[in-house]
């Protein structure tokens, strides 16, 4: 006797599945009586999704890294049915190319450097066979501080409608030197002008080598002995002397 006004919605839910694994039928319904004229009215619609019974899962050596390390991908596949043999498999992985470097892989992948992914085929399964291939990646030296590497793969097979695995991420600790350079806006002729350059590693790894160059206009002259640098504890003088202060 419940009414449903205008807008409303109301879910009446079935869940068929057929032959197990091979496809899953949703049918919703909804009964009701028209207000004035005591009709009765019943919609109906399904969705038809077909489920394949191969499954793929993924799985990666390390949840973060940094530039230039090594990504281990292991993929393991399954057929699921319980009495069919899926035919011609094959496994695909789109190696994220702007972030990593394809290495090799295992099990006679095939690496297209033009597509950049990289192909297993696998023939056939039995019901209830799997097995297990891997990938391997290095980090890109552009890659950004910060930046999450994702990648999924995919397999298909002779009547078997295409199943992805789920998503493997990777955090990229990388360094990100942020440099900042202050002075006066107007000086005159003559007048002593003092830069002050403030740097700072914002990134998640930390960064070697660094060198912070700063090339003075023709329009000044440098003061000799000016250098100086304060690391938290105060300024400290450095020297004029081309490595001389290296590590200060």
């Amino acid at each position: 006797d419940d009414q449903v006004s205008t807008g409303d919605h109301l879910w009446i839910d079935q869940v068929e599945i057929s032959d197990a694994v091979v496809m899953a039928v949703n049918h919703g319904e909804a009964i009701g009586r028209l207000q004035y004229t005591d009709a009765i009215f019943n919609p109906t619609d399904e969705a038809v999704v077909y489920v394949s019974p191969l499954l793929l899962s993924k799985t990666v050596n390390q949840q973060e890294a940094g530039i230039g390390e090594q990504l281990i991908y292991t993929l393991t596949y399954t057929n699921v049915h319980p009495s069919s043999t899926i035919t011609n498999v094959a496994i695909q992985d789109t190696v994220p190319i702007q972030y990593v470097t394809f290495q090799s892989a295992s099990d006679g992948g095939v690496y297209d450097s033009a597509s950049g992914s990289v192909l297993w085929t696998v023939g056939d399964l039995s019901p209830h066979s799997g097995g297990v291939v891997t990938l391997s990646v290095t980090v890109n030296d552009f890659v950004a501080d910060g930046a999450i590497i994702e990648n999924q793969a995919q397999v298909t097979g002779n009547g078997s409608p295409l199943a992805s695995s789920n998503i493997a991420a990777t955090l990229i600790r990388a360094p990100r030197i942020v440099l900042e350079k202050s002075g006066p806006t107007v000086a005159r002729q003559g007048e002593t002008i003092t830069y002050t350059l403030s740097y700072v590693n914002a990134g998640l790894a930390s960064a070697e080598d660094v060198v912070i160059r700063d090339t003075l206009p023709v329009s000044v002259t440098y003061v000799t002995g000016s250098l100086a640098i304060d690391t938290g504890g105060g300024w400290i003088p450095l020297s004029d002397v081309p490595g001389d202060d290296e590590g200060a």
